[in-house]
């Protein structure tokens, strides 16, 4: 997130303030634009282009590579994957209360 942070920093103010009202304000495109002051098409233009300077300054930071930028592999995703399938897994099960199973007929 820092990497993302420090990179959305250094934008020039011309991409940095529509790319914070619109993506971290979520700002809607109408309003943004006029607060700014500029047509629809060129805040759009504007975002694509904060867009591209972003992902080449996060693909580009010294030590840094995607998977560590945004981590979500290895270990913690199978632990995320294991929670989840467990989940799903228990609600499959009828209770075991010792009460009627509303599933089965009478």
């Amino acid at each position: 997130m820092r990497l993302l942070e420090a990179a959305i920093s250094r934008l020039p103010p011309r991409y940095r303030v529509p790319f914070i009202l619109s993506e971290v304000e979520r700002l809607p495109v109408p309003e943004t634009a006029g607060i700014l002051g500029i047509t629809e098409a060129a805040l759009e233009a504007r975002l694509r282009r904060a867009r591209i300077v972003l992902r080449a300054a996060i693909a580009a930071a010294p030590g840094e590579s995607l998977p560590q930028a945004f981590a979500f592999v290895g270990p913690r995703c199978r632990r995320v994957i294991a929670g989840v399938m467990e989940a799903i897994e228990r609600r499959r099960e009828p209770p075991d209360d010792g009460g009627p199973c509303f599933d089965e007929p009478d």
